[in-house]
């Protein structure tokens, strides 16, 4: 009765109770003690065990194995109930160790009521029956007992096995195809589980294995039924090889070869499909294995389809893809309007920009106009009903815009650096400034959060806030605008001062190489570039703080901001002398003559002129 309300109340239940197994000990009756190893923990040592029954404490642990020792078979393993005095066999869950020794793992429900007895024997003495395996090549397959190979010869193999736990054998083809024909006692077996053979075998049993297929030619007929069907075979292959004759009458392959389908599964429904009577199922591709003459059915139904006008200015800015781009199939596009069928099933077909180009504008019928956004996309997705009319507009990428990008640290944020524009294609940039050309399409760049350390970013020295998911930052450049990345840094705030003792039409003070300074004070970040580049003929002298700073090669005054910054610029005095407003220059010859062409004689100074 106890074990009737436990099992009425589990059902009750479902499984959402479950008795706990390891309450108390297990009850195991063994032969020979010798034979077998027992494990409760199978991180600890052995249990000692003695002949006939024990009671083994789980100590909390489920499961108790069982190993046959080396050179040891188990020739029974019965469970004993004593509730419903009955007994039942598990030699069906023996499990092989990767040294070749059996084992089971004994789980009990009810162990006051089962008692699990163990009888085994030397390998040698249990092995009392036998089955004869003939194969031509050992090479080709490999015959297993419990996932353990055993060695074959070409020819005639005579397997000893103990008939209780050695019964069911596989044997397993090297490849799918490199058996021809298996045979258990005259009988074809067919393949389990996609490719194994298994046979159960009995004393004087005879499997024959037979891997080399002859050379004959195997008939091939296809029969096409439905509408358009002639039309639903895209292609067919023969060992990988593109078979052109495939509808010939008199079609035929070599016995053992592979034969490819490739079927518009996203055009036609498929019926049905039978090969030599027996129903498959067509996926968009199918493989056949030919071993005999093979008569291939389809019937099918082609999908009904929209017809879409597409007007197009510049077919070769842009490709047309039914459905999906990775379904490869192409509209051939002229310039102007295009009818295109697009299937009901997939009533949608995508564009993708040519390298160098964008969608600048697409309308369709009956649907709100795509924004810029959408169709900056890498492809656009662009669903349709009947009749629908699409236009697109085209144009070249022309990126005449310009911003300054600088970069702080990378290295720091490793594969976590990355800055991409709005069409995802990623930004090649090293640290300090680098220049970047763009267009407004562009926009938004975006910047990944780098995982392992802050990562901080500024738009005209600004911070910019990440996106609420905290993964990015999104950026909308315009012209001359300066984006700033910086890893693992906090940069400081400083002021730059510029002072001038004439206004700065003769002179270009820039920040970030990019951003014109006047004079008066403004902020910027630390490590930011400042430059004073005089225009031609002007002469200028700069002290920052007080220090004269020196100009480079090419007449540039540069800083890097490190702490507040006065900047004064000062003209230099001309070195020619002023030209006397009462006596006009005259130009001379080399002898001092008046000449229209010669020198100019200022006071002071000779000028060719």
């Amino acid at each position: 009765m106890r074990k009737f309300l436990l099992l009425f109340i589990a059902a009750l239940a479902l499984t959402s109770f479950s008795p706990a197994a390891s309450a108390g000990a297990y009850r195991v009756d063994i032969d020979d003690v010798d034979n077998v190893t027992v494990l409760v923990d199978l991180n600890a040592g052995p249990v000692a065990v003695t002949p006939g029954l024990n009671e083994i404490e789980m100590n909390g642990e489920r499961y108790l194995r069982i190993i046959a020792n080396e050179g040891v078979l188990f020739t029974e393993l019965t469970i004993v109930d004593s509730y419903d005095d009955s007994e039942r066999s598990i030699a069906d869950q023996l499990q092989v160790l990767p040294d070749g020794r059996s084992y089971i793992d004994f789980s009990s429900t009810f162990p006051e009521d089962e008692t699990l007895r163990v009888r085994t024997q030397g390998a040698a003495d249990a092995r009392t029956a036998s089955f004869t395996l003939n194969i031509d090549n050992p090479a080709k397959a490999e015959l297993q007992l419990k996932d353990v190979n055993i060695p074959l010869q070409a020819g005639s193999n005579v397997i000893k096995f103990e008939p209780t736990s050695e019964s069911i054998y596989e044997i397993v083809p090297l490849d799918y195809y490199s058996i021809y024909s298996l045979t258990h006692n005259g009988q074809a077996v067919d393949r389990g589980d996609g490719y194994r053979y298994q046979v159960k075998v009995a004393d004087g049993d005879v499997v024959d294995v037979v891997t080399v297929y002859p050379d004959v030619d195997c008939s091939v007929t296809f029969s096409l039924t439905g509408d358009d069907a002639d039309d639903f075979i895209r292609e067919v292959d023969v060992n990988g090889r593109a078979a052109t004759n495939w509808a010939a009458p008199g079609f035929s392959v070599k016995c053992g070869s592979v034969l490819t389908l490739r079927g518009r599964t996203d055009e036609y429904e498929v019926i049905s499909f039978t090969v030599n009577g027996a129903v498959e199922t067509f996926s968009s591709e199918v493989s056949l294995f030919i071993a005999e003459d093979t008569e291939i059915k389809v019937d099918v139904r082609k999908y009904a389809s929209y017809k879409v006008t597409l007007n197009v200015d510049d077919p070769a800015r842009v490709t047309a893809y039914r459905g999906y781009i990775n379904d490869g199939e192409t509209y051939e596009l002229q310039a102007g309007t295009n009818t295109i069928e697009i299937l009901r099933k997939n009533p949608f077909f995508t564009l993708q920009p040519a390298p160098g180009c964008y969608i600048k504008t697409m309308t369709v019928t009956c649907q709100d106009d795509y924004s810029p956004a959408e169709l900056t996309k890498p492809s656009v997705q662009v669903p349709v009903t009947d009749n629908d009319v699409v236009t697109i507009v085209t144009a070249e990428i022309v990126r005449d815009q310009k911003a300054m990008v600088y970069v702080h640290q990378s290295e720091l944020a490793a594969e976590d650096f990355s800055v991409k524009r709005g069409d995802t294609s990623a930004l090649t940039l090293t640290d300090g400034y680098n220049e970047l050309p763009f267009y407004d399409r562009d926009n938004s760049f975006v910047i990944t959060n780098a995982l392992e350390v802050s990562t901080r970013v500024y738009q005209n020295d600004e911070p910019v806030e990440l996106d609420f998911a905290g993964y990015n930052f999104y950026v909308d450049l315009a012209d001359g605008d300066v984006l700033k990345i910086f890893y693992d840094c906090v940069p400081a705030t400083h002021k730059v001062t510029v002072e001038s003792d004439a206004d700065l039409t003769d002179v270009d003070v820039l920040m970030d190489h990019i951003r014109p300074l006047g004079v008066g004070t403004a902020k910027a970040l630390e490590f930011s570039h400042v430059s004073i580049a005089p225009k031609a003929g002007a002469a200028i002298s700069v002290d920052v703080n007080g220090e004269p700073l020196t100009a480079d090669a090419d007449g540039v005054y540069a800083l890097t901001v490190n702490g507040d910054k006065t900047i004064k610029i000062t003209r230099q005095e001309s070195s020619l002398t002023e030209i006397s407003a009462s006596k006009s220059p005259q130009a001379v010859d080399l002898l001092g003559r008046p000449a229209s062409k010669g020198l100019l004689i200022l006071p002071g100074k000779k000028i060719l002129k």
